[in-house]
């Protein structure tokens, strides 16, 4: 026990203490002593192993995987417009993704800017290929960029059916490329 300089002890204050929040806040035992499992029962919150210690639990252990597992995207035409590049080299008006062949293929159709202002775009597709591994996207390639200076318009793609991409302008022109052979026909 300490006493200091106003005349309190200190090595009582703290029993006082835990009977004031133990007791409902009154600092008086109105009946006995509570046993610690009903006095748990009292203050929520907390956690109170039972004697013995804590119960092994019957179930199996949850085991959280490092990472999700990867999920391979859907091929077909996405309404995007942007791609892994500035849009004052290439407009974006649509996006395709799938496989040609054995290869992931990605597709940006709209058209090549390359510095010119967007009225002056000619109409192309960026092609670029991309490898995965078990987690994910490993690796993305530029293929190239394709442009078709006799369609009067920024290319969108319609369909693809196999190695053939059907594209067409705002005025419904339309133009084939072949993505085994990589050129327009």
């Amino acid at each position: 026990m300490v006493t200091t300089r106003s005349g309190l002890v200190i090595g009582l204050a703290i029993p006082a203490l835990l009977c004031v929040s133990a007791c409902g806040g009154t600092g008086v035992a109105a009946s006995p002593p509570q046993s610690l499992s009903a006095a748990h029962k009292e203050m929520p919150g907390t956690y109170i192993p039972p004697k013995g210690g804590p119960v092994a639990s019957k179930t199996a252990p949850v085991v959280i995987p490092s990472s999700p597992p990867f999920v391979m995207p859907n091929s077909g035409v996405i309404a995007m417009h942007q791609g892994p590049f500035g849009e004052v080299d290439f407009t974006v008006q649509n996006f395709w993704q799938g496989y040609v062949g054995s290869v992931w293929t990605l597709v940006y159709a709209g058209g090549d800017r390359s510095g010119r202002s967007l009225a002056a775009a000619v109409p192309a597709i960026r092609v670029y290929t991309e490898s995965f591994g078990p987690s994910g996207p490993t690796a993305l390639s530029s293929v190239g960029t394709y442009k078709d200076p006799t369609a009067d318009g920024l290319l969108s793609v319609v369909t693809v059916s196999g190695t053939l991409m059907r594209l067409a302008t705002a005025s419904g022109d339309t133009v084939t490329f072949n993505l085994g052979a990589r050129a327009f026909q």
